[in-house]
């Protein structure tokens, strides 16, 4: 199934759902990914105001890049339990003999990672098994030009819509709400357009609205909300979008045609 929604015929999808169980498997890159998983939520243990937990984007892309698309819905549910856990251990450790409430906007800001995460699990699945259809399945050159059009203008209107929403809701909110995590959802959808140059621009415009939303937005509503720490968490959420913009860039590379700009492959398309 692709991200337009056409739906190929149940032994198409039998065979894609084998190609997306055992691809080839990179066990170095694995260990990375989950090194990398156990290091970060050490971090996000050990630190009182820094949200490490943004970071699990990166090793949950390292997974999907490693061949084991079929384990990130249950690495996901695991993350989020972690993600989750860890915030009201700290509460419970640090903040609950002076009677604070832990529902405040630093569990807001642990939601926007978790609802980040949770759907680049999804996106990640849907284009590995899109890959796959694109691989594997008989389809005409026709057809298969057709739906992958009609898939990047999709991921297109999607990416403008949802950057369009995020700006909007960070730049009404207060400084301690850290709405730039979302913009990784669409910064992943670029993938869909096969244009690096589109991932690169969407990735700037994303790091300026980052910034601005943050100085011209409503300042903080929190009294318990430090500077130095909304600063820092900014930060992070610029970086992990950058990494991702990495990782994309040479996801598309690795697939020769894969790498040309849609809107050059359409106009092939138009004179054949």
């Amino acid at each position: 199934m692709s991200l337009s929604g056409n739906v190929i015929d149940a032994e198409s999808l039998r065979h894609v759902e084998s190609a997306t169980i055992a691809p080839a498997h990179s066990k170095p890159l694995m260990a990375t990914a989950l090194a990398l998983m156990v290091i970060f939520t050490i971090a996000d243990m050990a630190s009182r105001g820094v949200l490490v937990s943004v970071l699990y984007a990166v090793p949950l892309m390292l997974l999907a890049r490693a061949g084991y698309a079929n384990k990130l819905r249950w690495i996901t549910a695991a993350l989020v339990l972690v993600i989750y856990g860890v915030y009201f251990g700290k509460w419970a450790i640090y903040s609950a003999a002076h009677g604070t409430s832990p529902f405040d906007y630093r569990l807001v800001n642990r939601t926007f990672v978790v609802l980040a995460i949770c759907m680049l699990e999804v996106l990640l699945k849907l284009r590995v098994s899109t890959e796959c259809l694109r691989e594997d399945v008989e389809l005409s050159e026709a057809l298969r030009q057709e739906e992958d059009e009609t898939d990047e203008t999709l991921a297109i209107l999607l990416g403008a819509g949802l950057t369009t929403a995020i700006a909007l809701a960070d730049f009404l909110s207060p400084a301690n709400y850290n709405l730039a995590i979302l913009y990784m959802v669409p910064l992943f959808l670029c993938a869909w357009t096969r244009s690096r140059r589109l991932l690169w621009g969407m990735l700037a415009l994303a790091l300026v609205l980052t910034v601005v939303g943050f100085l011209c937005g409503p300042p903080t509503s929190a009294a318990n909300a430090r500077m130095a720490f909304m600063v820092v968490n900014r930060t992070l959420a610029a970086l992990v979008m950058t990494l991702l913009a990495i990782l994309l860039h040479f996801q598309i590379t690795d697939r020769g045609t894969v790498s040309r700009p849609w809107d050059s492959r359409r106009q092939s398309g138009n004179s054949a």
